[in-house]
């Protein structure tokens, strides 16, 4: 395979989730990655279950295509390890804490003399600048504190995490967008960078709309279950043998299953417009639950995607890796670990029409 990020190389002395996912969207790009693990106690995740012969699956899921080094940063023979493949790299990534960074030696200052052009990647709960900053956090901290967890569940006397590592996984993302700009940039301008990124400040950044809407109301938003505060009907319905979830995203749709559905005309027209269905939701989800409520799940999804009107039902993970339409675009990559078949995520795009399986080489056990 021709990978974009092939010449590339990342040294990686991050642990647990937001560094590692970051490493592994690159490696999986084709980037060299050089994962570095204390000899003693190797990365947090090692320790993370589920296990698999004593192997952990949560740290497969996140190192794929991946090299591994032990290095004891504190060994004076290891550092000069350390500082030879830190000269041939292109980009570092860490997530020491900024008081770790500087006992171990593996500032951008402390560093800088043995690579000026290097891109130099410090991932932190709270970032290096204000008042937390050095302040030790994880994913379920910054969920709380970034307001996310404020918004997640049916109300506000049951807030609940989302049910994945989202902080994590966010600031991982922002992390790989960040090292492929300033690569870009690196290829026109020659010059190093430091880049600075919390779990705090991406969690933030993905609140998209919630930001503005408390301030334009002053008002903070709730916990609406899988209902949305701006759109409706966009929620659960429940039928005959268990639920659906229907989109009605905009007024066509809206007229669509109007007529699909058999709802009169003046029915359509006094709710026609999406302000006027938030405004009046109860009344609204009231309509399409009447509509459906008699028919199974099978019926109303058949039905509504039929006719253009996105609709589906909430499904297991046992349901999505045997979903056909996963299996039909090679969502999902079965390999055998340790003489089992293990399924993990593939990666998510398809290149010129063709499904590339960029899963090339197993985690380091």
């Amino acid at each position: 395979m021709d990978l974009p990020l092939e010449g590339i190389t990342i040294l990686d002395a991050s642990r647990v989730l937001a560094g590692p996912f970051c490493t592994m969207i690159l490696s999986d790009l084709g980037a060299k990655v050089i994962k570095i693990e204390d000899p003693e106690n190797g990365d947090e995740t090692r320790h993370y279950g589920p296990f698999i012969d004593g192997k952990s699956l949560y740290f497969m899921s996140i190192n794929r295509n991946k090299e591994l080094v032990k290095i004891n940063l504190k060994d004076q023979n290891d550092r000069e390890k350390f500082i030879d493949l830190y000269r041939k790299s292109d980009v570092f990534v860490h997530n020491f804490t900024p008081q770790t960074e500087k006992r171990l030696g593996v500032s951008y200052e402390d560093l800088k003399v043995y690579n000026e052009k290097i891109i130099y990647v410090s991932i932190s709960g709270y970032g290096r600048n204000g008042p937390y900053a050095g302040l030790p956090a994880y994913d379920i901290i910054i969920q709380g504190e970034s307001g996310l967890m404020s918004v997640t569940g049916c109300d506000e006397n049951s807030l609940t995490r989302v049910g994945n590592s989202t902080s994590d996984i966010y600031t991982g993302y922002i992390c790989a967008i960040s090292i492929l700009a300033y690569l870009l940039r690196k290829e026109k301008k020659g010059m190093g960078e430091t880049i600075d990124i919390s779990l705090l400040d991406s969690t933030v950044y993905s609140l998209t709309y919630l930001i503005p809407s408390y301030s334009a109301r002053n008002e903070n938003p709730k916990p609406m279950g899988i209902a949305h505060p701006g759109i409706v009907p966009y929620q659960k319905f429940r039928v005959k043998d268990g639920d659906v979830i229907i989109a009605i995203a905009n007024d066509r749709i809206w007229e669509r299953f109007c007529k699909l559905m058999n709802i009169d005309d003046e029915t359509m027209r006094k709710y026609n417009k999406n302000e006027i269905r938030v405004e009046k939701r109860e009344e609204v989800v009231n309509i399409v639950q009447r509509k459906i409520e008699n028919l199974t799940v099978q019926e109303v999804i058949e039905k509504l995607k039929k006719n253009g009107i996105p609709a589906g039902k909430i499904n297991k993970i046992g349901d999505v890796i045997s979903n056909e339409h996963i299996l039909a675009t090679n969502a999902i990559i079965k390999r055998k670990i340790m003489n089992r078949e293990i399924n993990f995520a593939s990666f998510p795009i398809t290149i010129n029409g063709r499904r590339i399986n960029f899963y090339r080489k197993d985690p380091p056990i």
